[in-house]
């Protein structure tokens, strides 16, 4: 696919579920590379990896049984908001991570459980999503493909949550904010906190992450990081938003969802979830 994609020059384009290439009403498309049959629609699970295959629709995975506790269930919830039920059906998550914007409540999610992509560009490699989205452009546009987006497993008591808010509850986010780490005797550790909204891509809070790394989570300390949340951004003022309502709006959800993601550690961090797959071997994760 790489190699046809790259043969046929800037007019070749890929398809997977197509709700991005029809929508974007191109006019200069001569050929189609489709990638549907490539046996990439899976969920997986190898050793404390979580593998999904970049042709899974955001349907499957809304409708995956063994997902629906899975960090809290952030990513099923995520997947059901990005879009309504019919693109569901069609949209990809390889082609959520390849071309959505910077307010994808999906792909923020994907950013705070440190996802880690197989990427062919023509030889298979790992890559961070946070590399990816940083050099996205230039490397679609030389041919590179998703093949599969892996999600570690983490196994202490573990909490995430998701906070948003938009102009309806069902409309994209304006801003979203997710949060997730794992909690002991209350002091947190693979801290994550993802924002979108706010930049061309979701963006990670690296100051928030890295003032409530292997701390305790005191009200105070939390407050502290919070406001740190949005240092060095600068989002865009758009008819949905101005910059300085974002940057507000941020810092609101970030404390939002790092109280109900320690609310939950609390609650379910003795629980244990199974991870399944597709027939794989089986993978607990707290």
């Amino acid at each position: 696919a790489v190699a046809l994609l790259r043969q046929g020059g800037p007019n070749t384009v890929a398809l997977a579920g197509g709700t991005a290439l029809v929508a974007s009403g191109r006019r200069d498309v001569e050929e189609v590379v489709d990638l549907r049959h490539l046996s990439l629609s899976y969920v997986r699970v190898q050793g404390a990896t979580l593998c999904i295959g970049a042709t899974t629709t955001l349907q499957q995975l809304v409708d995956h049984p063994e997902l629906q506790t899975l960090s809290s269930g952030v990513l099923v919830q995520t997947a059901e908001a990005e879009a309504g039920r019919n693109l569901r059906n069609a949209a990809t998550i390889g082609g959520t991570v390849a071309g959505a914007g910077g307010d994808s409540i999906l792909l923020a999610t994907l950013l705070a459980l440190d996802a880690q992509l197989t990427n062919y560009a023509p030889e298979s490699r790992q890559i961070p999503l946070a590399g990816f989205l940083a050099y996205r452009e230039r490397l679609l546009d030389d041919g590179a493909r998703i093949s599969e987006v892996r999600l570690p497993l983490l196994i202490g008591p573990l909490g995430a949550a998701v906070a948003s808010v938009g102009r309806t509850p069902r409309d994209r986010p304006i801003v979203c904010a997710i949060a997730r780490f794992e909690l002991a005797s209350e002091i947190a550790s693979n801290v994550r906190v993802a924002l979108g909204g706010m930049a061309v891509v979701p963006v990670r809070a690296n100051g928030t992450e890295q003032l409530l790394e292997r701390k305790v989570l005191s009200d105070e300390r939390v407050e502290a990081a919070v406001e740190m949340a949005t240092d060095g951004l600068a989002p865009r003022d758009d008819f949905r938003g101005s910059a300085e309502y974002r940057r507000k709006v941020a810092r609101i959800l970030a404390r939002r969802a790092l109280a109900l993601a320690r609310a939950r550690a609390q609650t379910w961090g003795s629980a244990v979830n199974t991870v399944k797959g597709d027939g794989d071997e089986d993978r607990t994760d707290d």
